[in-house]
This record gives structure tokens, sequence and C-alpha cells, in this order.
């Protein structure tokens, strides 16, 4: 942890001892403070399917608890004392101060979170409502994918959490939730269906079907190939989810090969219309369907396709970027015939 973040919030925080071999944090415990380890060291233990799993090590100037601190969030993991050790204590109250006194350590917290979030590390499952998240499946620069359950009726889902670093700006948040709205609704046998949207954590999950299946980008990496009149009918069905979605004023952000999914070797799905793409993150900004924009499309105009929302732009230039995008996608799929 960088000196200046110590200064700043180990002020007048209280200590706390845990001797060797203690559990002193149980999964599943709810908690109004964090840790940051003065001495010592300890274990973080997951414990799946009755079975305990080491995922990490923790020593002097290392933060816990700070994720069941932010989103309010059972504890995912049992903690475990290696050594006799010495803990401040980092009391919600506190925490909440922060954001409001010293923003450049409360980014620096929020990083933190969200990588704790990100591990490859075995997870313990997670409770959402009436769904449980089980596994990571897929990660990207705005969110983490997770495959669930719903307990209710044990089908099979996909949950999609944001990231909090992006859910925490409440312009977003609202263009997000105006967004989300409208395409939870759409009714599609070519795009992928959205079954609910939850708020919960401090942040937003979105429910979806879960799809076994293979991206065109990952056919091509394996260089399996498919039947020109499959490839030409995959097409066509993505032209249909395009032509749909456009009715209804959305324009998918980010097509390419790795959003659109063959499913039984039958049925292509659009996939992931950028419900949360930020359009204040620059980074974001020129990822993905950039690569994939006509040449003549001007940098502000750019800009303007990021918003989705089409009622501004008929008969500009979001017309020449589908044009262009099923072009390069006949391209691909091409690539990918026998």
């Amino acid at each position: 942890m960088p000196p200046y973040t110590c200064h700043s919030i180990l002020n007048n925080l209280d200590i706390k001892t845990v001797e060797k071999s203690t559990r002193f944090i149980s999964q599943g415990d709810k908690t109004d403070h964090a840790y940051i380890i003065k001495k010592g060291s300890c274990i973080i233990l997951v414990e799946k399917n009755e079975e305990l799993y080491p995922v990490d090590h923790k020593s002097e100037g290392d933060m816990l608890l700070m994720p069941a601190l932010f989103t309010g969030e059972p504890v995912n993991s049992h903690i475990e004392a290696e050594t006799n050790m010495e803990l401040w204590v980092l009391k919600k109250s506190i925490f909440e101060k922060i954001s409001k006194n010293n923003p450049g350590l409360w980014e620096f917290l929020i990083e933190i979170i969200a990588a704790k979030f990100d591990s490859k590390r075995p997870i313990s499952d997670r409770t959402i409502g009436p769904y449980i998240a089980t596994d990571i499946i897929g990660r990207g620069g705005y969110s983490i994918v997770y495959k669930g359950i719903n307990s209710s009726t044990n089908q099979d889902i996909a949950i999609k959490m944001m990231r909090h670093h992006i859910v925490i700006n409440p312009d977003f948040l609202e263009k997000f939730r105006n967004e989300a709205k409208i395409v939870t609704k759409f009714n599609h046998e070519n795009i992928i269906k959205i079954f609910d949207r939850i708020e919960r954590f401090q942040t937003v999950f979105i429910i979806m079907e879960y799809l076994d299946g293979k991206s065109i980008k990952e056919l091509l990496a394996q260089k399996k190939r498919i039947p020109v009149d499959d490839a030409v009918k995959f097409l066509i069905q993505i032209c249909k989810a395009i032509d749909y979605a456009y009715q209804q004023n959305i324009l998918h952000k980010d097509i390419n090969t790795e959003n659109i999914m063959i499913i039984n070797n039958d049925q292509a799905k659009l996939l992931d219309f950028g419900l949360a793409c930020s359009i204040y993150d620059e980074d974001d900004l020129f990822d993905g369907a950039l690569a994939y924009l006509a040449p003549e499309i001007s940098q502000e105009e750019i800009a303007n396709l990021q918003m989705v929302s089409l009622k501004d732009y008929i008969n500009k230039p979001e017309k020449k970027l589908i044009y262009y995008i099923i072009i390069i996608l006949i391209y691909f799929f091409k690539e990918i015939c026998l």
C-alpha cells in the first residue's frame, strides 16, 4: 500500500489482536469493518462443495474484508491467522467518509475491490436475489460474467456483474437503467435473452440466458470450418437481429466476432448490446467495434455512436456503420467456411 494511503487512513484506528491458528473470520459472516494488517500474516480459505481451498496469503500492509465492507455482501471466505497478528480496524463509518474527503484514496480502494472480484482462483457461491453465481466464465473491461443458476427453477443462467468503478458514476448508472429497460424487452431468437436486472451490493447484475456454444472468434482461432449454407444462414440470422434492434432505436455498439455465438451448429446469437460500455472512459470508447467502423466515419461521429439511442441520429452515420460491419462479418463468415 502506498505510504500516503497509509497515513490517510491509519490515524486514530483501533487495534485488534489475533492469536496464531485462530479463524477470526468465517465465510458467510456480515461485517461493518475491514482490517489492515499491522503485523503478522494469515491464510484465505474458500469453502466450496464441503472442501477448503487455500486461495491467498496476506501479510503486513495488506487489506482484509474491503469488498464485503463496500458492498454489504456476506464475507466470501474464511480467514485464519498464520502467526500472531495485530490489525488496524477500519470501521464502516470511517470508510464512508473517505469517498467525500479523499477522492484519490477512494479510487485507490475501489481498484483494490475490483481486483478482488476478478480473481481467477476458486470463488465461493454468491447469492443475488433468487440467483446463485457459481463460477467466473468471462471478463471484460466493464464487467465480469458468472455462470449461475436460478434457484427457483433450476435453470442455468449467465450473470453479468458490472465493475464497481463503472457503476459509481451516477450519470452512467442512469443511462444504463434507461437502456436496460428497453433491451430487457427484446424478444428475438437471434439475440441473447435478458431475464432480469438487479441492483445490489453497490453494483448492477444482469441475468441472461446461458449459452453453450462457440463464438466466431473461437471458431477462427480453432480453424473450425462450417458449410457455406450454414454460414449464409448464420449471417442472415445476425442481420435479422441487427434489424430488429434497429427498429427499437437501438444500435449494437460492439458487433464483432467475439459477440456472435453459434449454438448447436444451428443458431447464431448476437450477444452483449453494450448495456454498460462507459461513454466516459476513453479506453472503452475505442475498444472492440473501432476496428469494424467504416473509415469515412469521423471521430466525432464515433463518439456519438457510443450513445446507443438512434433517435438523434436517424439517416446519419449509423447506417454506414451497420453496412460496413455486415461486410466485415461476411468476410469472417467466409473464413470459417469449408
